[in-house]
């Protein structure tokens, strides 16, 4: 999963939207959610799936909480997506047929 990248810290994630010009979905959770527990595999074979186009962003909330504050994170899981740093659009549901359809649309601008 090399197209995904965990997330320390709100310095560490604005530099990464800052360094992809391709479709970032941030992915907002909390190891503890049980929605988030039983998506953790389609949330590795929907990365796998896109591993050469789009980039992942992993954002533990509790570790995080300043990043999940910035973006008005509420529940989890909770997915946002980027195009060139900017917000195109955000969903909470552990859907991954779901998140594939957003990610195909937006992918190709």
């Amino acid at each position: 999963m090399n197209n995904v990248t965990a997330i320390q810290n709100h310095k560490h994630f604005e530099a990464c939207l800052s360094e992809f010009s391709t479709l970032q979905v941030a992915y907002f959770y909390t190891p503890w959610s049980k929605s988030c527990q039983l998506f953790a595999q389609e949330f590795v074979n929907v990365t796998n799936k896109f591993a050469d186009s789009v980039q992942f962003l992993k954002i533990d909330i509790e570790r995080c909480e300043d990043t999940a504050r910035a973006h008005r994170i509420c529940c989890t899981p909770t997915f946002v997506f980027y195009v060139q740093n900017q917000k195109v659009a955000e969903f909470s549901e552990p859907n991954g047929e779901a998140l594939t359809e957003l990610i195909e649309l937006h992918k190709s601008g």
